[in-house]
């Protein structure tokens, strides 16, 4: 793929969240089937990739699941980095991290929309308590993407 060329991806982060214990309790975030782009910690130019990168073959607006019952404690609105991106802690288990995505689901749009009119700008990065905007496994979170990462390559 020629450089400065993107495809619709999503990268998702999962701390303590192993690849057995994946197929055997966890539903896949996407709705198509897993392709999985870059793993975990892989090596990249001088740091470690923090996230796991599923594919979305190219395609945006991909349904983004919740992996489990938890709740929204980050939303993150920037043009670099993540992008569009949302932290939901899963009861008892991982923290997962939605990134890259084209929207949110609501009410969590609701909630991001009240902060940027709140904060005159559409960047923002704030902590929610656990436990005050739940989901709940299946759940439909977001959408994938291509937000953040201005001039690097998603694959």
């Amino acid at each position: 793929m020629g450089r400065g060329l993107r495809r619709a991806a999503m990268t998702i982060g999962l701390v303590g969240w192993g690849v057995a214990a994946a197929r055997a309790a966890t539903p896949w975030p996407l709705d198509l089937e897993p392709i999985l782009t870059s793993s975990f910690a892989e090596y990249r130019a001088g740091r470690l990739h923090a996230g796991m990168d599923l594919g979305t073959r190219g395609q945006v607006g991909i349904a983004c699941r919740a992996t489990g019952d938890g709740s929204v404690v980050r939303m993150r609105m920037s043009p670099f980095g993540y992008g569009k991106a949302l932290y939901i802690q899963m009861d008892g288990g991982p923290l997962v991290v939605y990134a890259h995505l084209s929207a949110f689901a609501a009410p969590i749009a609701a909630r991001a929309r009240a902060e940027q009119v709140k904060r005159r700008k559409y960047t923002f990065d704030i902590e929610l308590p656990a436990g005050e905007m739940r989901v709940q496994s299946g759940t439909v979170v977001a959408w994938s993407g291509q937000s953040g990462l201005r001039g690097r390559t998603v694959r």
